[in-house]
């Protein structure tokens, strides 16, 4: 029983304890916390259809399978486990979190242009939240999983978030960004970052293009 409240309640911890850390880059003017709570439960709620997107992707051809694409972690499959990973992945979870912050973006609350990228993140939050319950029930929330989840992919979803994000924000003050752009590069990193995982031996390149993304969000 304790284990079940610990999978369910961990998972929201630690993506409260990241935003608590982002929302001290917004202090001249932060976001209602109504708001952000409504976004971070949208970006929950997004698993849903992401999951139900990337079943339907990976069950149309095996060459969309992701599980099937590293060919068993193989380093030569990286190219093709890379180009599956964003179209299947990057693309569907990054589409689902990006209509997570839909709501927040259209609120008179969005004035800003650091506002895209807090909201991009905290949607991104729900969604690794959400994810991690999955995660923590399957792997039985052992201690390397919990360290990889919190320190690897809830910090990758964030920054994954804060790309498309930051288009959102400089669309205030710069009608001509192309979000579609920022998306895709979004999109294209979530994949690269997911093939590397997926490759034996990739673990170190995929911490490497985190501390990247980190350094560019700063």
């Amino acid at each position: 029983r304790w284990l079940s409240t610990a999978c369910l309640v961990v998972p929201i911890l630690l993506s409260l304890a990241w935003l608590l850390f982002i929302r001290r880059f917004d202090r001249a003017h932060p976001e209602p916390m109504w708001l952000v709570a409504v976004t971070f439960l949208l970006g929950a709620a997004s698993t849903l259809p992401a999951a139900t997107a990337e079943e339907v992707l990976a069950g149309s051809s095996k060459w969309l399978d992701p599980h099937l694409a590293s060919f068993g972690g193989q380093a030569l499959a990286f190219p093709l486990s890379f180009a599956v990973f964003t179209i299947v992945v990057g693309c569907v979870e990054e589409g689902a979190k990006r209509a997570g912050a839909q709501f927040a973006i259209r609120r008179p609350e969005f004035d800003e242009p650091i506002d895209g990228i807090v909201y991009g993140i905290i949607s991104s939050l729900g969604f690794a939240a959400a994810e991690n319950i999955r995660y923590f029930a399957i792997g039985r929330m052992s201690a390397p999983l919990v360290i990889a989840r919190c320190f690897m992919s809830v910090p990758a979803h964030m920054f994954f978030g804060a790309l498309w994000g930051y288009a959102l924000g400089s669309k205030l003050v710069e009608p001509k960004t192309r979000r579609w752009a920022w998306f895709l590069l979004a999109a294209s990193c979530h994949g690269l970052f997911d093939a590397l995982l997926s490759t034996d031996g990739g673990g170190i390149f995929a911490l490497i293009l985190n501390l990247a993304l980190a350094s560019a969000f700063v």
